[in-house]
């Protein structure tokens, strides 16, 4: 008489080779990489330490000297930028962990098991996205309690952090890459924190673009971390993302507004009517509050060298002189306590070519037909141009 054998058949949860198998190999590698992070307290101290040194050092140091228009706080402006630079420099250990999976042959050993063999690198960025996550929300604490407020609600709020992480992850992509080529993680890591720091310390990060060299600026404004860094500021103090606006005239006024606008973040169209430019002298002085706008575009100095100076006008009648004040006298606390004289000729031109610079011309020959009123669904206007050649 004889007995079957019965063999017990362990519950398959996932088919090998499909989406769920994959996902489930995924989320081993990351539980490894986390579980690595919470048993090395150095490790962890770093993590938690690192980004709060960043937010206080930063703001104080920098707080009573950066001014960027149309921000009342620096720690505003400055922490959507350290956001991104924090991440940037955390991803940098993506690389490094991988260069030593690859030289203690921790990698041979994954591709000898039964697994999903791009597990091991999603894995690796998964984790990393998840202290990403735990980065940014301690960021966001310390900088609220040092002032940081969100202020365009909390849609807007979710979607910088949400973009936050997307670009953590990119850099995390960036540096498993770095750390499979180098192979090393020494130079795994100086590989993965050269290229930031020279791409950080040429963006809008700590300050904006306008305040740069002319040769500076065009490169700050075509650098990816400048891209993202506005976009994460729009997202968290509140400006245009999407849409361009419209600015109509290029007057002085005209350009310094749209000067304004572009450091603000938005995309701007500056159209004028006219062909050209005015070649003769209309407006002639610049007055001490108008240069302190200016200087935060970049310009003033250029202007000041273009121009003549004055602090008053003497008047002679027979044997009298009288001597009148050319500027408020409000106004002690300028660091331009003078009048300018510059033609207004001068001034567009050198206005104008900042916005060149920037990627912002003026388009000639076109004026404003009309606008149109948004619908209900709608939540912008439509602008109607003509031009001059139809």
């Amino acid at each position: 008489m004889t007995a079957a054998a019965a063999t017990a058949v362990a519950p398959v949860t996932a088919r090998a080779g499909g989406l769920g198998w994959v996902l489930a190999n995924i989320a081993t590698v990351t539980g490894r990489n986390l579980h690595r992070l919470v048993r090395v307290p150095t490790l962890a101290a770093f993590a938690t330490a690192q980004p709060v040194m960043f937010v206080l050092l930063f703001t104080y140091a920098f707080g009573g000297a950066i001014h960027p228009p149309g921000v009342e706080h620096y720690v505003d402006y400055l922490l959507p930028g350290l956001y991104v630079l924090t991440i940037a420099f955390g991803a940098s250990q993506t690389g490094v962990a991988v260069a030593e999976d690859l030289a203690t042959r921790m990698i041979d050993r994954f591709r000898a098991l039964p697994m999903a063999r791009s597990a091991v690198l999603a894995g690796r960025a998964a984790a990393g996205t998840v202290r990403n996550l735990f980065v940014l929300t301690l960021m966001t604490a310390v900088g609220t309690a040092v002032g940081f407020r969100f202020h365009a609600g909390p849609a807007a709020a979710a979607g910088a952090i949400g973009l936050a992480l997307l670009v953590g992850l990119a850099f995390s992509w960036i540096n498993a890459l770095i750390g499979l080529l180098v192979r090393d993680p020494e130079a795994a890591g100086l590989a993965g924190l050269l290229p930031v720091i020279a791409l950080v310390f040429t963006s809008s990060t700590f300050v904006p673009v306008a305040t740069m060299p002319g040769w500076l600026q065009a490169f700050a404004n075509v650098n990816p971390v400048t891209v993202t860094v506005d976009a994460l500021r729009a997202l968290c103090l509140g400006g245009p993302t999407a849409a361009p606006v419209w600015q109509v005239g290029a007057g002085p006024a005209g350009l310094t507004l749209a000067a304004q606008l572009h450091s603000f973040g938005a995309r701007v169209r500056l159209v004028d009517r006219q062909l050209d430019r005015v070649h003769e002298s209309r407006a002639l002085a610049i007055q001490p509050r108008t240069l302190e706008v200016l200087a935060g575009l970049g310009v003033t100095q250029t202007l000041v060298g273009l121009g003549n100076t004055a602090v008053q006008v003497r008047l002679h009648a027979g044997h009298r002189v009288v001597s009148i004040p050319l500027y408020d006298t409000g106004v002690a606390d300028t660091a331009y306590p003078f009048l300018l004289f510059l033609s207004q000729a001068e001034t567009e031109r050198v206005l104008g070519k900042q916005l060149q610079r920037r990627g912002v011309p003026v388009e000639r020959g076109v004026e404003l037909a009309g606008i149109d009123q948004p619908g209900p669904a709608q939540t912008s206007l439509t602008c109607r141009l003509r031009h001059r050649n139809g």
